[in-house]
């Protein structure tokens, strides 16, 4: 009897040791960096849209401050790694096309219209906090986890702004912010891509690759 009952118990740990076997196999597995699985961060906010990865910007860039006499901003549409288009506006309502073609200078002015909405939208942010080019940060509103130059391969959206000037150079002295609009963003970045991607598309058309 014993016997039986000792061998009865050896069983019993091989049973539930094949089951603790099973299931390790068969469960989710952690993603380990450059496994190409998605972070926990990354898939929660593609899939509900709300959550704000760890290293995402404030949920707002205000409150609205006036903008000062003298400013330029850059917007890139990064449409494919490597590969963007870039349209700059000043505060005399000038815009230009600065791409790889390395065209300089001013292309045309906005209308009043245009420059008025742009104007507005700008004036929305306090841009004052924002971490400057020199400090190798920016704001990130992007599922990719941050990196000082910003993702690898980056797809999506940069807004560059200088005070005080009405050129991009030196570019150290810029405030920028990468978006993917994938990962939730503040409000005042969504308002100012819709006005400028419009801009972007009219004066600069696509050219078939994007």
């Amino acid at each position: 009897m014993r016997k039986f009952i000792v061998s009865f118990l050896a069983l019993v740990v091989v049973f539930f040791t094949l089951v603790a076997a099973l299931a390790g196999c068969g469960g989710q597995q952690p993603a380990q960096p450059g496994d190409g699985k998605q972070t926990a961060a990354q898939a929660k906010a593609e899939s509900t849209g709300a959550a704000w990865p760890a290293w995402s910007g404030p949920k707002s860039l205000g409150p609205a401050k006036p903008l000062p006499e003298l400013w330029c901003v850059e917007f890139t549409y990064c449409y494919k790694p490597g590969y963007g288009k870039v349209l700059q506006i000043n505060s005399k309502g000038d815009w230009s096309d600065e791409t790889v073609r390395k065209e300089k200078g001013p292309k045309g002015k906005l209308s009043a219209e245009e420059f008025a909405a742009v104007k507005e939208a700008l004036s929305q942010f306090n841009w004052e906090p924002l971490p400057k080019s020199s400090t190798k940060d920016y704001v990130a509103y992007h599922l990719e986890e941050k990196k000082q130059t910003g993702p690898i391969g980056f797809v999506g959206y940069k807004v560059k702004y200088w005070a005080g000037q009405i050129h991009t150079s030196p570019g150290y002295d810029g405030r920028e912010i990468y978006y993917d609009l994938k990962a939730p963003c503040a409000p005042e970045v969504k308002k100012l891509t819709d006005i400028l991607k419009q801009l972007l598309d009219k004066y600069i058309p696509p050219t078939g690759n994007e």
